[in-house]
């Protein structure tokens, strides 16, 4: 017979040396650490328990009632084959109640060789001179450490007299047999054979080899056994009653039952038992195909509803036939309302983003349609204004005929804002890259807004640490980002004021600064100043535009992969700085511009 042996660790060396006297049954051994120790729950010895009950024809509690919760967890048990072996505590098993008795009126301390050596350390911090109190054991009345010898020589004396010197105690040591330990156990493995003969001849299964090791390692889960007729439950994990507040004795009554009473109380019984019984139905008919997955709804004893996910496979014997159905248990609730939350949140996510896709194509199709619109007959307003500029002589037509063509201009400028702003919202807007010299081009700017400088009375410098900066970029864009902001700067800097370009690498960046020593940017302005169609409060009336030109400029720069953000400077006026990654070196030979005339005329104009 195949029988678990759930036993004290304390005790493990002699066990291990008793299963090899008794050669007509199979032993495992399902070692639990002593409670005197180490603070082990009743969920630690349930599941050692568990693992036995499942896998083995009997099992043989070796544990002492030092464990508060040994005696009524072993109540739960009561169908099964299994039995605790007699004596309170490891030493009355190992020597007999009354020689444990006699040892003690003698005020001994008994060790064996496991507490004197492997757990040592253990012992010492809970009653030797480690303890928070100091030799808790000499304090309390003992007066003698008293080891005991079940193996050869085990422990030695040295261990024994270390032992006694940390508590401060005179020691003895005394050879034991394993006679009445051994007595034990074999007086627990006959009443285990009786009642297997018993089970078997009312019809009951035996449960040899029917459980695979992955079934066993899961006892945070319930696990259920329902015999080879699919009509009886014949084991059940007590943990039920801890997960579900279902005892064991109302879970085998009422599982497999039609009738809906109480205990595992389905909302759907019907469907449920209808697709267990045809499982198990085509399993002995047919032969195993695969699992049966189930997810249903019970109200547990305490009238909560909570999801089961339930798992059923077929158990085979040696000779290939089904044996018995193993069965896990599992509360999913919180799983399920987890599950059920993010739905809710995918499906609102979805809804609205549908929503905003909608809002967003309306308004690219608006977009596209307006600048076709306003393109259309832009054309030949900036056309006949520009011949009538260039042809007319006299005043006030001439000036007339320059404000149109001024005007149409800044119209056209604005359009091709809003396009370009529509194709960044839907990803199409693209930049081309070239090798460019950043001081040239910089430079050419300068050059390009020098009459506006003067017009505005405002002295311009440009700072930069080489004389040739190469990176590869899209020049129309740079060029486009440059002229917003210096266009910005020129605007809020005050007459006789200073605009600062500067432009110098770091490792991995060409950096552009771009500082006005105007009236300087607000922290609520600062916050959304490169959102599109933002503009300052103080300058609706003042400036014409519709505030696309910071976006566009932030939208270009992190097409190049940079970054663009604007302070405040020190004493008064903004330093917008933007960035622009140097991926890759570029050779003054593969330069395609070429500003250096230019550069040299502006020069001198700014000395």
């Amino acid at each position: 017979m195949k029988i678990g042996l759930v036993t004290c660790a304390s005790m493990l060396d002699q066990v291990r040396q008793i299963v090899p006297l008794i050669p007509q049954d199979q032993f495992v051994i399902y070692p639990v650490l002593p409670c005197r120790l180490f603070a082990i729950s009743g969920d630690t010895i349930r599941n050692q328990v568990d693992k036995s009950v499942l896998a083995n024809e009997a099992t043989i509690i070796i544990y002492g009632y030092c464990h508060p919760e040994l005696n009524s967890l072993l109540d739960m048990y009561c169908d099964s084959n299994i039995r605790k072996i007699e004596g309170n505590n490891c030493w009355e098993m190992l020597l007999g109640p009354e020689q444990v008795e006699k040892y003690l009126s003698q005020n001994s301390w008994l060790e064996n060789n496991a507490f004197l050596t492997k757990w040592n350390r253990e012992v010492s911090k809970s009653f030797g001179s480690e303890t928070r109190n100091a030799k808790v054991v000499s304090s309390c009345g003992i007066e003698e450490l008293t080891a005991f010898r079940f193996e050869s020589n085990q422990p030695d004396e040295e261990a024994v007299k270390r032992e006694a010197q940390r508590t401060g105690l005179p020691y003895s040591i005394h050879n034991e047999s394993l006679d009445y330990l051994k007595n034990l156990i074999q007086s627990a493995i006959d009443k285990a054979h009786i009642e297997n003969e018993a089970r078997i001849n009312s019809g009951l299964s035996p449960k040899a080899e029917l459980i695979p090791l992955s079934l066993l390692e899961t006892m945070k889960e319930i696990i259920y056994i329902i015999d080879n007729s699919g009509r009886t439950v014949t084991f059940i994990s007590p943990i039920i009653e801890k997960l579900l507040s279902i005892t064991t004795k109302e879970f085998k009554m009422t599982f497999l039952s039609t009738q809906n009473k109480g205990g595992y109380l389905y909302k759907k019984r019907s469907q449920i038992i209808s697709k267990r019984s045809a499982f198990i139905t085509d399993c002995l008919g047919r032969g195993f195909e695969d699992p049966l997955k189930i997810e249903y709804q019970i109200i547990n004893g305490k009238g909560e509803c909570r999801w089961i996910r339930e798992t059923l496979n077929p158990q085979f014997k040696a000779d290939g036939s089904i044996g018995a159905f193993a069965g896990r248990i599992e509360d999913i609730t919180e799983w399920k309302t987890t599950e059920q939350q993010l739905t809710d949140l995918y499906q609102n996510e979805a809804s609205l983003r549908h929503e905003l896709e909608t809002q967003i194509q309306n308004r690219i199709e608006f977009t596209r349609a307006l600048v076709h619109e306003l393109k259309t007959p832009l054309t030949p307003i900036m056309a006949a204004s520009d011949t009538l500029s260039s042809g007319l002589k006299q005043e006030p037509w001439l000036n007339l005929a320059q404000n149109i063509n001024k005007g149409a201009f800044n119209l056209n400028k604005r359009i091709d804002e809003l396009l370009d702003l529509a194709r960044g919202e839907i990803g199409v807007l693209q930049i081309k890259k070239i090798p460019i010299d950043c001081i040239e081009l910089s430079a050419d700017i300068i050059q390009y807004i020098d009459a506006k400088l003067r017009k505005a009375n405002l002295r311009l410098v440009f700072e930069h640490d080489e004389n040739t900066i190469f990176i590869e970029a899209d020049p129309d864009r740079l060029r486009q980002v440059l002229l917003n902001l210096l266009s910005n700067a020129i605007k809020y800097t005050p007459g006789s004021g200073l605009i600062k370009i500067k432009c110098f690498r770091t490792s991995t960046d060409v950096v552009f600064q771009i500082i006005d020593s105007g009236i300087g940017i607000s922290s609520s302005d600062m916050a959304y100043l490169f959102e599109p169609y933002h503009r300052l409060e103080r300058d609706r009336e003042r400036f014409d535009g519709m505030g696309l030109g910071l976006a566009l400029s932030k939208r270009f720069v992190e097409l190049h992969g940079g970054r663009i953000w604007v302070e405040n400077a020190n004493e008064h006026g903004s330093i917008f700085t933007f960035t622009i990654p140097t991926l890759t070196p570029v050779k003054p030979e593969h330069l395609k511009l070429g500003y250096k005339n230019k550069r040299k005329s502006y020069e001198a104009a700014v000395n």
